[in-house]
């Protein structure tokens, strides 16, 4: 299986979009650049200001946040160093430890079925699913590196890509994992792939934007999205979606005041200091010295 499958990539329907995901969010960050910079220069230059829509977030750096350098070397380290291993990786861990007891491809015949249009919108409700699930399960058990991206202080449409590689990898196996059950049909599940990078990085935009009922409590708005960086109790833990919103009311996790935004982002501890540090390598390094710091309590204590 495994020669067969390295030697064809899109062999595999339901591991499709491991392969392609690289180079369709790369093909989506150079499209949504200059969409966002024109948008960004549209809201800069209206001759009215929305009173709660439509606004910059942060109007001091519209296009850009302090951030950027990070941001922008959290894709290229991931991406380009660290996904061929963790393709292989992936590829081997399920084979090794699903095969034997799950059957995959369990709706493979059913979806193969449907239009195609019918096919990605299943698609990106699957994948929206299986981001909150991840989404979730990164939140209780792999904080020390979800935290690198709540530890942004200003949400802009480079956000997105603000992943520590512990991160990418934990959240890419539950990911992969669950494709690999339904298995989809590839140009399906990376059109649908497509369609949620924009949303992602839409819903992490330099704007203010609430879609109003009912829309709000169908699709993510940005204003949904800003409520899940938010740093105070009631926005803990909510809205994981980033495209269905009714994913999170589903299950309890909808949160999003009527045009209202958090009053600041970011990761902060009990004395309210930035507890991950500003620098790249501070927070490539602080998941680790987050476990050492663990371990060294376990120690005390026994």
């Amino acid at each position: 299986m495994l020669p067969d499958f390295l030697s064809s990539p899109f062999q595999e329907p339901a591991l499709s979009t491991l392969w392609t995901r690289t180079f369709v969010n790369a093909y989506a960050l150079v499209q949504l650049g200059i969409v966002f910079f024109l948008f960004t220069e549209i809201l800069k230059r209206l001759p009215f200001q929305r009173k709660h829509n439509f606004k910059l977030a942060h109007s001091e750096r519209p296009f850009f946040n302090a951030e950027i350098k990070s941001d922008v070397l959290w894709p290229l380290l991931t991406w380009i160093i660290l996904l061929p291993a963790f393709y292989l990786l992936t590829l081997t861990g399920i084979e090794a430890f699903l095969t034997p007891y799950v059957p995959k491809h369990r709706v493979q015949a059913f979806v193969l079925t449907l239009p195609f249009w019918v096919q990605v919108l299943v698609a990106s409700v699957v994948l929206d699913l299986a981001l909150y699930v991840r989404h979730r399960f990164v939140h209780l058990y792999a904080w020390p590196y979800h935290i690198i991206h709540h530890s942004a202080k200003e949400i802009t449409w480079t956000t997105w890509l603000r992943l520590h590689p512990g991160d990418s990898f934990i959240m890419g196996l539950i990911n992969v994992s669950i494709l690999w059950v339904l298995g989809f049909d590839a140009p399906a599940m990376v059109t649908a792939q497509l369609l949620f990078s924009y949303a992602n990085s839409f819903n992490h935009a330099n704007i203010q934007l609430d879609y109003g009922s009912p829309l709000r409590y169908i699709f993510v708005s940005p204003n949904m999205h800003r409520w899940h960086h938010g740093t105070t109790e009631e926005a803990l833990n909510k809205n994981f979606c980033i495209i269905w919103a009714w994913i999170d009311i589903l299950f309890g996790t909808f949160y999003l005041p009527p045009f209202e935004l958090p009053e600041r982002y970011g990761a902060f501890d009990e004395d309210g200091e930035d507890c991950v540090g500003p620098t790249w390598l501070d927070q490539f390094f602080y998941p680790f010295r987050a476990h050492w710091k663990t371990l060294q309590t376990f120690l005390a204590r026994h």
